[in-house]
């Protein structure tokens, strides 16, 4: 019942990484695209680990960035399932903005908008989901911005000041990866070339990073479609402290869902129910999650014989504990 999180927009980004790749990397495959370090060192025990399949089965397994996470037909079932859930997005995202900075850095920072392929929204087999246009700026002694482009003609290609750009990133670096800080954003209606406002699955996505020599700091909201009828949309913030000693906390992990309406209806209940998670790890994976929801609305049912136990308002604290091989408690 709950959007899979991964699919709309990283199949979006398949197909930004194998453009680029067609523009500026064409020798390269993708392995090879220089490193800015964005994925953080998430231990498996908090994202179930990478695929292993030999034939990726997922648009982010094409990039070497498919997170197992947890069952997404039961995220909720505990407190270690939504952190792997969660985490396991922020995993997957991470590494595949890591990709496309990666492509997108081989590109000329000329300022010039061009065509990214052949592809051409005048043409009768024009592919929606392929950007038509892109360009590369360079801001700053040490930022660049990346845009890309979606339903453009090549003889009306777009401006610079007059139209938005369905996918951009920019970052700082104070080298060739060293990167210090920067942000993503993907609008997914453009990227996927269809009206996904009316669905259910994410339709917007902006992802912020900030990097120093003591922390990684990484925040990511991405919003659902109107048809989503239980959220409107996730947050999710992830720290590493790069000075950690091993025994340490050194990831840490906050997450946030904005929901829409209870989980069953309640009669007489109006309040709508927050979900929050925060969650602790070591190097090696040992750690602590706690899922809280708040005002959830739980109905009893009539027993018979004229008695009712009532409705009823509760708050869930849920805690587990895990270590580096998964297991919980």
């Amino acid at each position: 019942m709950f959007p899979k999180v991964r699919l709309n927009l990283a199949a979006a980004s398949i197909v930004l990484v194998t453009s680029l790749g067609l523009v500026a990397c064409a020798d390269k495959p993708k392995e090879e695209y220089p490193s800015f370090g964005i994925s953080l060192n998430i231990p498996d025990s908090m994202t179930g680990g990478k695929s292993t399949s030999a034939k990726p089965t997922t648009y982010a397994g094409d990039l070497g960035c498919d997170y197992l996470g947890a069952s997404e037909a039961e995220p909720f079932k505990n407190g270690y399932n939504m952190t792997k859930f969660t985490v396991g997005v922020m995993a997957s995202w991470t590494c595949i903005a890591d990709r496309i900075l990666g492509a997108a850095d081989q590109l000329a920072a000329d300022g010039v908008i061009h065509a990214a392929t052949e592809n051409d929204a005048a043409d009768p087999l024009y592919d929606p989901t392929s950007p038509t246009h892109y360009s590369v700026t360079q801001d700053s002694a040490t930022q660049k911005t990346f845009r890309l482009y979606y339903n453009f003609e090549h003889a009306f290609p777009p401006t610079a000041n007059m139209d938005v750009p369905g996918f951009y990133v920019s970052w700082d670096a104070n080298d060739a990866t060293n990167i210090t800080q920067g942000k993503l954003i993907i609008d997914a209606a453009d990227v996927s070339g269809v009206n996904v406002s009316t669905t259910d699955q994410p339709i917007a996505m902006r992802m912020d990073f900030e990097f120093t020599t003591a922390q990684k700091s990484v925040d990511m909201a991405i919003q659902f479609g109107a048809g989503n009828v239980w959220a409107d949309g996730m947050r999710l913030n992830m720290v590493e402290d790069l000075n950690a000693a091993a025994s340490d906390a050194s990831i840490t992990a906050l997450g946030r869902m904005q929901m829409k309406q209870q989980f069953a209806t309640v009669a007489g209940v109006s309040e709508i129910p927050t979900f929050e998670l925060m969650t602790v790890s070591d190097a090696a994976g040992n750690g602590a999650a706690v899922a809280l929801f708040t005002d959830v609305g739980l109905a009893f049912p009539d027993i018979g014989g004229g008695v009712l136990l009532g409705d009823y308002i509760f708050t869930k604290d849920d805690k587990y504990y895990f270590n580096s091989t998964g297991t919980y408690e």
